[in-house]
C-alpha cells in the first residue's frame, strides 16, 4: 500500500492511498490542513458510561459479529476490549493489542487504535432480540479528523450517531485518554451495513446475473457516448509540454494552453537524454503526447512510438513525478478498430496497452487516451474535455462521435462445423509449452493432426520428452528451433516445413515473453523483449505465411488487452498490438484471422501457488483444457474474429463488463 502526498497551491496537502501491486485503484483520498491547535475538548467518561447501559459487548461478542459477516480481523487489529451500548451512542474501551505494543511510541495515532475506534461503530448498530449486533458496519467516508494529542496504548472511543437510514449511519467519534481528554476528534464518519458474503449463485452484492459463472465468453463492443464540452484539465495557465504532432495540431493546443511548449525528443532519445531536457524545462503540470506518423503494417518499425512514450514515462518517474498529480494526454490515430470493418493502423496500438497499465501503476496521474480517425479535423476542445480514466481505457473518435469500449458476455450454441482438418498440418509458434502445448494435445488426440512447433531454444531433452509422449496418442509434433521474431530465421523454418509436408492448414501464434515489473523498474531490454514476442512475430507471420492457402491464422492473446494489469505494461502493449494487427491482417488475407483473449489457465502447479490462492479468493477460476478448446471451436466456426474467455467461480464485477447485455451468436 502506498500513500501519495501533493502540496496544493493553498498550502493544503492532498493525499491518495493506493496499491502498486495487484490493483492500482485509489482506495482513499482526501486533504490535510496544518493549523494552530485549539484547546482540546474534555469528555466525562463516567457520565457517558452511565447513559450507555442497554448492553455491554465483550471483545469476543464484537469480533464474533464481524466474523459472522466474514470480516476477519487479525490479532493486531482487535483493539476493542468491551463496549457500553446506549441509545444512538456507545463507549468503547480500546487497548493496543499486545502483538504491536512495542510500536506504541512510533505513532501519534497507531493504526490499530484508529481502526478499532472505527470498529466501535458496531456498538450503535441494530441489535437482535438478545441485544447482540445483527450486522457490522463498513466505513466508506470521513468528513474531518482533528488530532490534538498523541494517543496512548489505553484509550476510550465515544461514538455518537448524528444521522441514520436503514443502510447508513453517520457518526462523530471522540478518542480520549483515561481522563477524558480528547486526543482525536472525528466528524462525519459514515458507515454502511455489511452483508454476509454471497453464495456462488447469489448475485445481489454486485447485481450480476447468476449465470455469469464458469467459463464466460466475452466480446468487446464500442458505444457512442456524449461528452461535456468544457475544458477539464489542464487549466489554461498550466505549464504543458507537447511531444510530437503536426504544426496544425500543436497550434490548436497552444491556443487553448498558451504556456505550453513544444518538446521535440525524437524517436531514439534515451531516458537519460529526455530526463536532462525535461529537467532544464523546470516543473511541468501536463504532458501532451502525439504518436509519431505510423509505419506501414508490413514494416518492422512498429515499436518506435510505444518505446518513445515508455522512455518519456520513465524519465518523468525518475524526476520525481511518479507520485505527483501529473496530467497526461495521449493521442493516437486509427489505432483502435471499433467495428468489424473499421480501418486500423496498428503501429501504435501497443500504446493503448502501455498507457492502460501505466494509469494503474500511477493513479495520481490524470491520464486521458484518445484515438482519432485519419483525415478528420483535429478536435482539440473535445479532446481536452474528455475526463481522465483511472483504468486507462481509450476514447475513440469516429464520424464526429466519441466511443467507449465495454465487454459483453457471449451466448453461443453448439456448432455443426468442424474447425480443424483431420490429419491437417498446423504450425504453432511457442507450442512447446503453456496453452500451445494444451492446444497441441487436443488437435493431435482429436484430429490426428500433424503439428510443427517453432521455438527459440534448441531442441533439448525436455522437449524430446514431450514429443515422445505424443507418440502413444497420435502423430508426434516436430520441433524446429528458430527465432520467429527474426524474419530470415522464420523464413527458413517455413521452407523446411514446406519441403516436409507440402501444405499448411493453419498457423497459431502462442509465443510470449513475460516479466512482472513496474514501468519504473523495468529495463528497456525487458520491455523490448516482451514487445518483440508479440509485435515482430506477428508481422513476420503475415509476411512469411501470407502466400499460403490457409484455413486460418489464430493469435493467442490475453484479456490484459481489455483490463491492462499494472506491472505488465510490456505484455499489455504487445497484446494490444497483436489484437489490432490481426484485425488489419484480416482485411488483407483471404483466410479468417482470429484472436482469442485468454484469462488464467490451469497449470500443474496452480494448486500450490500464491497467485492461485489470490485469484480463487476474489472469484477468478482457472480455465480447463475442455473449456478452452470448446471456446476455441466456437471462435473458429462462428462469424466473429475476436473473443475473450475468463473462468468465474462466482458472479463478480469484471472491469469494463456490462453483465446485463449479451451478444448471441
Amino acid at each position: 500500500m502506498t500513500t501519495g502526498l501533493s502540496l496544493e497551491d493553498n498550502g493544503n496537502v492532498s493525499f491518495q492511498v493506493y496499491s502498486n501491486e495487484n490493483d492500482s485503484d485509489i482506495y482513499c483520498e482526501g486533504s490535510a490542513v496544518i493549523e494552530p491547535l485549539s484547546e482540546a475538548p474534555v469528555l466525562h467518561i463516567e457520565q457517558l458510561k452511565a447513559r450507555c447501559r442497554k448492553k455491554v459487548l465483550s471483545k469476543e461478542d464484537c469480533y464474533a459479529a464481524f466474523a459472522k459477516a466474514e470480516i476477519v480481523y487479525g490479532p493486531s487489529h482487535q483493539g476493542i476490549d468491551h463496549i457500553y451500548c446506549g441509545e444512538k451512542e456507545a463507549l468503547a474501551k480500546l487497548v493496543l493489542p499486545a502483538s504491536v505494543s512495542d510500536e506504541a511510541e512510533q505513532f501519534v495515532l497507531h493504526p490499530s487504535l484508529i481502526d478499532s475506534a472505527f470498529q466501535a461503530a458496531i456498538g450503535v448498530m441494530n441489535k437482535d432480540k438478545a441485544g447482540y449486533p445483527e450486522q457490522p458496519l463498513m466505513p466508506f467516508e470521513l468528513h474531518e479528523l482533528t488530532v490534538f494529542h498523541p494517543c496512548s496504548p489505553n484509550m476510550w472511543a465515544a461514538v455518537f450517531v448524528t444521522h441514520e437510514t436503514p443502510a447508513v449511519r453517520r457518526m462523530d467519534i471522540d478518542i480520549c485518554d483515561e481522563r477524558g481528554n480528547v486526543c482525536v476528534r472525528i466528524k462525519g464518519f459514515s458507515a454502511r451495513m455489511a452483508e454476509s458474503a454471497p453464495a456462488v449463485t447469489d448475485n445481489k452484492q454486485y447485481d450480476l446475473p447468476g449465470n455469469l459463472t464458469g467459463a464466460v465468453k466475452l466480446m468487446q463492443v464500442w458505444d457512442a457516448e456524449p461528452i461535456d464540452n468544457q475544458i477539464g484539465f489542464p487549466i489554461s495557465e498550466a505549464k504543458s509540454v507537447i511531444i510530437g504532432g503536426t504544426d496544425g495540431q500543436a497550434d490548436a493546443v497552444l491556443r487553448l494552453f498558451p504556456k505550453a511548449v513544444r518538446f521535440d525528443i525524437g524517436q531514439s532519445a534515451s531516458v537519460e537524454v529526455i530526463s536532462d531536457r525535461l529537467r532544464r524545462l523546470g516543473e511541468i503540470q501536463h504532458m501532451i503526447w502525439f504518436a509519431p506518423q505510423p509505419a506501414d503494417s508490413d514494416s518492422h518499425d512498429q515499436k518506435s512510438g510505444v518505446l518513445q512514450i515508455f522512455r518519456a514515462a520513465k524519465a518523468l518517474i525518475g524526476l520525481g513525478y511518479g507520485k505527483e498529480q501529473l496530467g497526461m494526454t495521449v493521442i493516437t490515430h486509427q489505432a483502435q478498430p471499433i467495428t468489424q470493418y473499421d480501418e486500423v493502423r496498428p503501429a501504435h496500438s501497443s500504446v493503448h496497452g502501455f498507457v492502460g497499465s501505466l494509469a494503474k501503476e500511477h493513479p495520481s496521474w490524470h491520464i486521458r487516451l484518445a484515438d482519432l480517425e485519419d483525415g478528420g479535423v483535429f478536435p482539440a476542445e473535445d479532446i481536452f474535455s474528455l475526463p481522465r480514466d483511472r483504468t486507462g481505457k481509450a476514447w475513440v473518435h469516429r464520424h464526429q462521435e466519441w466511443y467507449r469500449p465495454q465487454l459483453l458476455p457471449v451466448q453461443s450454441g453448439p456448432s455443426e462445423s468442424v474447425p480443424y482438418r483431420y490429419g491437417g498440418v498446423y504450425v504453432i509458434i511457442g507450442g512447446a509449452g503453456g496453452i500451445g502445448e494444451v492446444w497441441t494435445d487436443y488437435i493431435v488426440t482429436t484430429y490426428k493432426a500433424r503439428v510443427v512447433w517453432i521455438g527459440r531454444r534448441p531442441l533439448d531433452s525436455r522437449i524430446r520428452q514431450k514429443i515422445d509422449w505424443y507418440r502413444s496418442s497420435g502423430p508426434a509434433p516436430e520441433y524446429i528451433a528458430a527465432d520467429a521474431s527474426d524474419l530470415p530465421s522464420l523464413q527458413r523454418a517455413y521452407e523446411q516445413i514446406k519441403n516436409t509436408y507440402g501444405t499448411i492448414s493453419g498457423v497459431v501464434h502462442s509465443a510470449m515473453v513475460f516479466a512482472n515489473e513496474s514501468v519504473k523498474d523495468m529495463e528497456e531490454s525487458q520491455f523490448h523483449a516482451g514487445l518483440a514476442a508479440k509485435v515482430d512475430i506477428s508481422v513476420n507471420i503475415a509476411e512469411v505465411f501470407a502466400k499460403e492457402s490457409l484455413d486460418f491464422i489464430l493469435f493467442f492473446s490475453s484479456v490484459i488487452s481489455y483490463i491492462k494489469n499494472p506491472n505488465q505494461s510490456h505484455y499489455a502493449a504487445g497484446c494490444a498490438f497483436k489484437d489490432a494487427f490481426a484485425h488489419e491482417l484480416s482485411g488483407r488475407l483471404s483466410c479468417p484471422v482470429k484472436v482469442m483473449n485468454w484469462g488464467y489457465w490451469e497449470r500443474a502447479d496452480n494448486h500450490i501457488s500464491e497467485e492461485f490462492d489470490r485469484l480463487s479468493a476474489i472469484g477468478l477460476g482457472l480455465i480447463s483444457r475442455a473449456e478452452g478448446m470448446q471456446a476455441l471451436e466456437t471462435l473458429l466456426t462462428q462469424p466473429i474474429s475476436r473473443m475473450g474467455l475468463m473462468k468465474l467461480t462466482k458472479p463478480i464485477p469484471i472491469e469494463g463488463m456490462n453483465p446485463h447485455e449479451f451478444v448471441t451468436i
